[in-house]
């Protein structure tokens, strides 16, 4: 599980190195990139319905 928080989050931090890059040479595909890596960001995967409170599972069934 750690493993998968620390691979979100260095995920993010690479994209944005490469988008960084890609700038000098591609701006509009950096643009691009730096527009879409926040909605990985921002949308919930796996981990994270493993840390949502107990009484909020509960309401869902």
């Amino acid at each position: 599980m750690v493993r998968l928080a620390h691979r979100r989050i260095l995920g993010s931090a690479a994209a944005y190195t490469i988008a960084l890059l890609l700038s000098l040479i591609l701006p509009l595909a950096a643009l691009l990139l730096f527009l879409v890596v926040p909605l990985f960001n921002i949308f919930p995967f796996s981990l994270d319905r493993q840390f949502r409170a107990p009484s909020a599972i509960g309401r869902s069934r």
